[in-house]
């Protein structure tokens, strides 16, 4: 285990006013990258807690799978910025600190007497990243926006769409949940860390502004040479012949995507498949000929799978260097997968009124300084005492008083 003093943003601290994904999720990043995260939640907890699933079907605002997912390896507190005295403690809280990350309205912050300019002038060299559905400014900046908006909004709905059986685009799809806002969240982290960066090559603080909708369009990008060589858009494909066989076939326990086009990937193919007599005919020793019959070896294909598990056929597929992959792989199964749980992806964690659950770490290695994720995500306020303590003025009384009043 990597000593936490070692990691990559150790010694930065990191203010998080956020909700459900986005931010959230941006955040939980920089805290397995070393730096100090504080969550900051209305007294009420952010919204997330009332999203499952929950850990027996019960619903609490400690258990939902989403918030544990979101928020490990941070520190919570409640506070209500709407209130003055709560606006003040969290300036406070910021001026001790190199980053904020929010995902509010835009202008929220603002309206607050919390915008950037505002709270630059007690810490220059402090970064804000800001991320919402479509921006800061703009024809769409107000718009009201869910998981359905934000993916077509970027483009993605049209692209990625189901198929028929002779593989022609049917309608558009809805999105994954909220994968416009991981997108974000991952845009998000990389340009904090440029500005870090900048900071720390002697420039200052700044203020990041991110759109969901940009994000999303942003990973669309082969899709703007093709309309503008072509005038042609990505996702409206044109017929293409059968290929054979290249395509989602059965097998006893799910789907498999195999492809045998080049000459090389039949000899495997027919390997794998013991050389049966069918693959001795004559029109099989073509490419044409098995494109102009591409049913039949479909047919003899799915009759060899149907007794088979799809593990077991993409490493004898792998074997003998034929194109596999297992198709639509569950979150189960992504779960009891060996290689990620060789590279240590998963970590199982404890929490107090959870329980013991499996989650996923981080997507990325450093050979140096590493990552780590060792702590569950917090209780409502637990971390109220120590960071309050902080502050100039707070005594024990006074955040009684704070908890009365509704503040924390």
């Amino acid at each position: 285990m990597i000593p936490i003093e070692d990691r990559t943003l150790s010694g930065i601290r990191v203010v998080e006013l956020g909700e459900m994904v986005s931010a959230p999720y941006c955040a939980r990043l920089m805290a397995s990258l070393g730096a100090e995260v504080v969550k900051v939640e209305p007294p009420e907890g952010d919204c997330a807690r009332g999203h499952g699933p929950f850990p027996g079907d019960e619903a609490h605002p400690e258990k939902s799978g989403l918030f544990l997912a979101m928020n490990l390896d941070k520190k919570g507190i409640t506070l209500d910025v709407t209130s003055a005295e709560g606006r003040e403690m969290f300036r406070r809280l910021v001026a001790q600190s190199d980053i904020l990350v929010e995902n509010g309205p835009p202008g929220r912050l603002h309206r607050l007497g919390l915008g950037y300019e505002s709270l630059r002038q007690e810490n220059s060299g402090l970064i804000v990243v800001s991320i919402t559905p479509f921006g800061q400014d703009g024809p769409y900046k107000n718009y009201a926006a869910h998981d359905l908006n934000r993916w077509h909004a970027g483009g993605w709905g049209y692209l990625w769409r189901e198929r028929d059986a002779h593989g022609i685009p049917g309608l558009p799809v809805r999105a994954p949940s909220f994968l416009p806002a991981f997108q974000a969240a991952y845009n998000a982290l990389t340009a904090t860390l440029a500005a870090l960066y900048y900071r720390d090559m002697g420039g200052g603080g700044q203020y990041i502004d991110v759109s969901e909708q940009e994000a999303m369009a942003f990973i669309l990008a082969g899709g703007f040479p093709i309309y503008n060589g072509e005038n042609r858009i990505q996702g409206k494909e044109i017929a293409i012949p059968a290929s054979v066989p290249s395509g989602i076939l059965p097998c006893r326990d799910g789907y498999v995507l195999l492809s045998a086009i080049e000459p090389h990937q039949w000899v495997g193919l027919v390997k794998m498949l013991g050389d049966p007599e069918w693959s001795k005919e004559e029109w099989t020793q073509s490419a044409e000929g098995r494109r102009l019959n591409y049913d039949i070896i479909n047919a003899f294909m799915m009759e060899w799978l149907e007794d088979k598990d799809t593990d077991w056929v993409v490493k004898r597929a792998i074997e003998n260097r034929v194109p596999a992959s297992p198709v639509g792989v569950t979150a189960e199964r992504l779960a009891r997968d060996e290689h990620l749980r060789e590279r240590g992806f998963f970590v199982e964690l404890d929490h107090p009124e959870a329980g013991r659950l499996r989650y996923p770490s981080t997507p990325f290695r450093f050979s140096e300084t590493g990552t780590s994720t060792k702590a569950s995500a917090p209780l409502l306020g637990q971390h109220n005492a120590e960071v309050f303590s902080r502050l100039p003025g707070r005594s024990s009384a006074d955040m009684k008083r704070l908890k009365a009043e509704g503040t924390t």
